[in-house]
C-alpha cells in the first residue's frame, strides 16, 4: 500500500502512487504468480501499452496481471487526453478490457471482453461530442478523409457514434450507430479482420436532401433536387479496392431510384457500373450537369448502361417520361441523350 513510483525512465519517466498486490494464483503445474495494481498518474504516455494490445501472442509467461491506470493527462500517440482510465490484463499479451478519455472536445469509452480462444465475447466503443469536426484529431490519420469532406459544415455538427462486436476475427458479428447533427447513419455488417472484407445492411436518414447538399457547397432547393428527405437502405459488401450495392433503393429530394452499383478500385481509375431504375429522376439544370459530368473527367470512370426513368425533371420541370439512358464516362466526353444536352 501508499506504492510509490515511475514509470519509465531518464526524462520520460512519469511518477505514480498507488497499490500492489503479488500472490500464487491457482495449484500444481497451472501455477502462476498473479499481480494486481492500481496505479495514478499525473501525466502518463500509454502508446507503448496500447501497442503491446497487437502484439501476436507468444509463450505463455508465469506471471498474469491485472492493471488500473488512471491519469490526469494522459498521451495515446500524438494526442493528449484528460481524466484518461485503462482496465487491462496480460500474461503474454495485453487485453484492454476498459479504456476511457476525453479528447478533442469528445469523450471515449471502450469495454471489450475476450474468451480464452482469442475471439471477443463482448465489446463496446462509444464516441460522443458537440464537435465532429474537431474530434477528427483522434484519427490515426485524419488525412484518410477528402479535405472537403472534413471541412464540409456537416461536422460543425454534435455527434454520436456507437459500435458493438463479438465473435471470432474471420466472423466478426458488428452493428454501428452513427448520429451526426440531424443525420443517421446504420449498419450491421459480419467483418472478417484476416481477409479486410465486410457485408452486411446499411441504412442512412436526413430530414431535409438541400441542407446536404449546400454544406457540400452545392447550390441547392426547391427546383432541384426538390423539396424532401435523403433515405438509403441497402445491402453492402467491401473487401480490398471493391465496394458494393448489390441493391438499394433511394431518395434524394425529388429523386427516388433503386439498383444496383459497384466500385472498383483497382485500376488507373476508380470505376463505377451499375444499373439504376427511377420512378422520377431529378436532375440540376443541363448546364451544371455536363459541369459536373466534366469534372468527373479523369477523376472516375462512370458506366451505368441502364438508367431507367419513369419521369425525369430539369429544374424541376417535367422534360421526359418513359426514358432509358447509357451513361458512359470513361476516358471520353460525356455521352447523354439529345434532351439532357
Amino acid at each position: 500500500t501508499r506504492l510509490h513510483g515511475a514509470f519509465g525512465t531518464g526524462a520520460d519517466a512519469a511518477p505514480f502512487t498507488g497499490v500492489l498486490v503479488i500472490a500464487p494464483h491457482g495449484s500444481g503445474k497451472s501455477q502462476r504468480l498473479r499481480l494486481a495494481a492500481n496505479l495514478s498518474f499525473d501525466r502518463f504516455d500509454a502508446t507503448p501499452l496500447l501497442k503491446r494490445a497487437k502484439t501476436p501472442p507468444k509463450a505463455k509467461s508465469a506471471l498474469t496481471a491485472e492493471i488500473a491506470l488512471t491519469a490526469k493527462d494522459a498521451r495515446i500517440g500524438s494526442v493528449w487526453t484528460q481524466r484518461f482510465l485503462l482496465d487491462a490484463a496480460f500474461d503474454h499479451r495485453l487485453i484492454v478490457r476498459a479504456l476511457n478519455f476525453h479528447a478533442a472536445g469528445a469523450l471515449v469509452a471502450l469495454r471489450g471482453m475476450r474468451a480464452a480462444s482469442g475471439a471477443i465475447t463482448r465489446a463496446k466503443l462509444l464516441v460522443a461530442g458537440p464537435d465532429a469536426a474537431r474530434a477528427l484529431a483522434l484519427l490515426p490519420d485524419p488525412g484518410v478523409l477528402p479535405a472537403g469532406l472534413r471541412a464540409n459544415r456537416l461536422l460543425k455538427s454534435r455527434f454520436g457514434a456507437e459500435i458493438v462486436a463479438s465473435g471470432s476475427a474471420d466472423k466478426l458479428a458488428t452493428g454501428a450507430v452513427l448520429h451526426l447533427g440531424a443525420m443517421r447513419v446504420a449498419a450491421s455488417p459480419t467483418v472478417n479482420l484476416t481477409a479486410y472484407t465486410a457485408r452486411g445492411p446499411v441504412s442512412l436518414r436526413a430530414p431535409d436532401a438541400n441542407a446536404v447538399l449546400r454544406s457540400f457547397g452545392y447550390q441547392a432547393g426547391l427546383s432541384w433536387p426538390g423539396p424532401g428527405s435523403i433515405g438509403l437502405r441497402a445491402n453492402f459488401t467491401a473487401a480490398p479496392n471493391h465496394f458494393a450495392l448489390p441493391n438499394f433503393i433511394l431518395s434524394f429530394g425529388a429523386l427516388t431510384a433503386s439498383g444496383r452499383l459497384t466500385l472498383d478500385t483497382q485500376g488507373t481509375l476508380p470505376l463505377l457500373t451499375g444499373v439504376i431504375d427511377a420512378d422520377t429522376l431529378a436532375l440540376p439544370s443541363g448546364a451544371r450537369l455536363l459541369a459536373l459530368a466534366n469534372s468527373a473527367m479523369g477523376k472516375i470512370d462512370i458506366q451505368l448502361p441502364s438508367i431507367k426513368a419513369r419521369r425525369i425533371e430539369m429544374n424541376g420541370t417535367e422534360i421526359s417520361d418513359d426514358t432509358v439512358i447509357d451513361l458512359d464516362l470513361a476516358h471520353a466526353e460525356p455521352k447523354l441523350p439529345p434532351v439532357l444536352s
